[in-house]
């Protein structure tokens, strides 16, 4: 066969184009798994990370426990655990690994300074604890008494409450529970509690308040709060302290905490039966960080730890 000239250097041409193209495409391959190999690294390294964080966490929780465990009776000021309360200017970072750089802080919150929502015998306090977060009184008296028959055990209406009939025809239906609230969140399952109502009561309302801060579903039926550890506004809306006595009780208790009746003498309390000196109810929070790093590791618990120094977890959530 005869090949002119021209037709081979059509071929050549033609050659060098498709060589050009195979580097192409082996270049990009390379590059492909070049990159598909880095990302597995970082991703394997970022669940090294994730791993370690999650451990370093719970070493964390493990720590505020044992830090717990150490008061024999856990009343506030002057006790271990007191000293990470939030919002006390101390230092509650530990360092796990100097070379890693690992480090957890730890958060203790006591439950028992703080409205049981699971308390029956609430009246006129849940009123001025929803007014306390920008609601009318009429309002409040709405959720007090849909509260209340979401707890209580019987189908009886209270005048703006609502029961089984009334959930079993919303979309989807579901049964008013006539039991004791498990969660914080599970409040909002009750009538008169909507998408609002959650923002309102985790900190978007006039005075900035967070239900969480104020009150608990934790400590069973317990009627009494830790004089040492309720906030100013519990001390005002449960024990219907004036203003003078809050202040006095606030400056007291910074260096040591109350332990009988007899320490409350001078503040003429007239709410004695609802006052306790110790708690046995938590809240810890923990969040785990490598410095380096925007990876964080947080845990969520609330525990009860008894006379006898036992401890139960009653609510864990790791994210």
């Amino acid at each position: 066969m005869l090949f002119t000239r021209k037709s081979v250097r059509n071929q050549q041409a033609f050659a060098l184009l498709l060589s050009m193209l195979v580097m192409t495409v082996l270049f990009i391959i390379i590059l492909e798994f070049r990159w598909a190999s880095l990302l597995d690294m970082k991703c394997g390294a970022n669940f090294q990370k994730t791993m370690l964080l999650r451990n370093v966490a719970r070493a964390g929780l493990a720590h505020a426990v044992q830090i717990l465990r150490m008061s024999e009776k856990k009343y506030g000021a002057g006790d271990p655990w007191y000293n990470y309360y939030p919002g006390l200017s101390l230092a509650n970072i530990f360092i796990v690994n100097n070379q890693e750089d690992f480090q957890y802080s730890i958060s203790i919150e006591d439950e028992d300074g703080k409205i049981n929502l699971n308390n029956l015998e609430l009246n006129e306090e849940i009123i001025k604890l929803w007014m306390l977060f920008g609601y009318t009184q009429v309002r409040a008296a709405a959720f007090r008494d849909c509260l209340l028959d979401w707890l209580d055990k019987d189908n009886n209406h209270r005048l703006n409450g609502k029961e089984d009939d009334y959930y079993q025809t919303l979309t989807p239906r579901y049964h008013c529970k006539n039991a004791p609230m498990e969660t914080l969140e599970e409040i909002f399952r009750i009538a008169e509690f909507n998408q609002e109502n959650k923002l309102f009561f985790y900190g978007q309302n006039p005075k900035k308040k967070k239900l969480r801060d104020l009150a608990t579903v934790f400590t069973g039926q317990e009627k009494k709060i830790n004089i040492n550890t309720a906030s100013s506004d519990i001390l005002s809306i449960y024990l219907d302290l004036h203003t003078k006595q809050i202040e006095e009780i606030i400056k007291s208790r910074k260096f040591s905490s109350y332990k009988e009746d007899n320490d409350l003498k001078n503040l003429k309390i007239e709410k004695k039966d609802k006052i306790k000196f110790t708690s046995q109810f938590f809240r810890i929070s923990i969040q785990a960080e490598k410095n380096d790093s925007s990876l964080r590791r947080y845990i969520d618990a609330v525990v009860h730890i008894n006379e006898k120094k036992e401890v139960t977890f009653l609510y864990y959530l790791e994210k």
